[in-house]
C-alpha cells in the first residue's frame, strides 16, 4: 500500500510538471473573424457624434484574461484577437476598440497574429466612410517597480493606423523577463488543472516561444531593429523615445492607478508626473472592472518620514487608512493583557500593512470580519 501511494504521488507530480512545462501544449492562432459588418442603419453624417469604445482589451495571450475566461471563473475558454473583434462587433456593439495584450509576454509571431486579426476586423467593417466598428492595434506596457520612486504603472499604447508600415513590427515591453518565466512550474500546473489544460498549456507554449526570442540591442533606433527580437523600455521616457523613433501617431493611456495588486503600498501617481509626456499621454483611464480612480484625492495608505521610516498616517474626512483600523482592532482585543505585549502585537499587525499593503495586512488579520474594517482603504 505504501509503495502504491508513493507511485501514485510520483505519477501525479510528473503530470503536474508536464502540464506546467507545457507538455503537448500548442499555442493557438487567432481564428478567422466572423463575416461583417453588423446591420447598422446609421447614416453617414458630418455632424459630431458620441461614439462608444473600449481602449483596454485583452485576449488569451494575456495571463489575466486567460485566467478570467478559464473554466475556474467564467468558463469561456480560449479567447483570440479574432474573438475580441466579434465580441466588439456583435455582442457589445462598440464603435471602436483597441487590443492591448501585455507586451511582456508577446512573441514576434503572436504580434503578427494580432495585427492580422485587427486588419481582418477592419476589412470586414463595411463602408470605409461609415464602418460598423474600428479596431486599433496596440499593447500594454506593464511596469511594476519595487519602490514607489521606481514604479511607473501600466500604460496602454494605441496606434491610429494598422496597415503594413503604419505600426511597429514588435511591441515594446517594460521588462526583460520572458512572459511567465517568474511563475513556478508547479503553480502553472495547478492553473492548468483548475483553469483548463488547453488554455494554460497554450499559454505555456507562448512562454516557451517568447523565451527563445533575444532582447533587441539598446544602441539601435527602434525602426532599425530586426523584427525577430524583443524590444524593451525600462522607463516611460525610454518608451516615448522609442515611439518617437517609430514616428507613428499613437496614444499612451495610464491605468491601474488605484489597484493595490499592481502597485507598491506607498505608490503615488504624483511621483510619476515627472515622467509625463503630454504629446502621448492625453487620456487617463479612470474606471475598469479591477477598480476605479475617478477622484484624485490627497491621501496616503502609508506615511514616510524624513528618515525614510514608514508610519501609519492619520485618517482624513474622506479616507481611513486600514493600518489605523488594524491598530484599533488589535488593541481592543488585548485591552486587559500586558500593555507592553499589546503594543508589540499592535506594532506587528500594523507593520504588515506598511510593508506589504492592505491586502496582505487584512489577510494576516482574517479573524476580523469585513464589517469591522469600516470601509478602510477606499475613498
Amino acid at each position: 500500500m505504501k509503495y502504491w501511494l508513493l507511485g501514485l504521488g510520483v505519477s501525479l507530480l510528473l503530470v503536474l510538471y508536464g502540464l506546467g512545462a507545457g507538455w503537448n501544449g500548442e499555442l493557438w492562432t487567432s481564428a478567422e473573424v466572423t463575416k461583417g459588418p453588423r446591420p447598422s442603419g446609421q447614416p453617414v453624417t458630418s455632424e459630431p457624434q458620441i461614439l462608444f469604445g473600449d481602449l483596454h482589451v485583452h485576449t488569451g495571450y494575456s495571463l489575466d484574461a486567460n485566467l478570467f475566461n478559464s473554466s475556474l471563473i467564467k468558463n469561456i475558454g480560449v479567447v483570440t484577437p479574432a474573438d475580441a473583434c466579434d465580441f466588439a462587433r456583435y455582442c457589445s456593439a462598440l464603435d471602436f476598440w483597441s487590443i492591448n495584450d501585455h507586451a511582456e509576454g508577446l512573441s514576434p509571431r503572436v504580434w503578427q497574429d494580432t495585427l492580422n486579426a485587427v486588419r481582418e476586423c477592419n476589412a470586414r467593417a463595411g463602408d470605409p466612410d461609415n464602418p460598423d466598428v474600428v479596431a486599433f492595434p496596440g499593447w500594454e506596457w506593464s511596469h511594476r517597480g519595487d519602490t514607489p520612486e521606481e514604479h511607473y504603472g501600466h500604460k496602454n499604447v494605441v496606434f491610429r493606423r494598422w496597415g503594413p508600415g503604419e505600426v511597429p513590427t514588435r511591441p515594446i515591453a517594460s521588462t526583460e523577463r520572458y512572459g511567465l518565466e517568474q511563475i513556478p512550474t508547479v503553480m502553472k500546473s495547478v492553473l492548468s488543472l483548475t483553469g483548463g489544460v488547453e488554455a494554460m498549456s497554450g499559454f505555456n507554449a507562448l512562454t516557451h516561444e517568447t523565451r527563445q526570442v533575444p532582447i533587441c540591442p539598446d544602441d539601435v533606433a527602434a525602426d532599425q531593429l530586426p523584427s525577430d527580437c524583443r524590444e524593451v523600455a525600462l522607463t516611460p521616457d525610454v518608451l516615448y523615445r522609442k515611439l518617437d523613433e517609430w514616428g507613428f501617431d499613437s496614444l499612451v493611456i495610464p491605468h491601474g492607478l488605484a489597484w493595490e495588486a499592481t502597485n507598491p503600498a506607498q505608490a503615488d501617481f504624483k511621483l510619476q508626473m515627472d515622467r509625463h509626456d503630454q504629446r502621448y499621454q492625453k487620456l487617463l483611464e479612470v474606471y475598469s472592472g479591477h477598480g476605479n480612480s475617478e477622484v484624485f484625492e490627497d491621501f496616503a495608505r502609508v506615511g514616510v518620514d524624513n528618515e525614510g521610516n514608514l508610519f501609519c498616517p492619520q485618517s482624513t474626512e474622506k479616507f481611513v487608512p486600514c493600518c489605523q483600523v488594524a491598530e484599533q482592532l488589535v488593541r481592543a482585543e488585548c485591552e486587559r493583557e500586558d500593555e507592553r505585549a499589546c503594543d508589540e502585537d499592535v506594532a506587528q499587525a500594523v507593520s504588515v500593512f506598511l510593508e506589504k499593503g492592505d491586502k496582505a495586512g487584512r489577510r494576516s488579520l482574517s479573524r476580523f470580519p469585513a464589517s469591522q474594517w469600516q470601509g478602510c482603504g477606499q475613498l
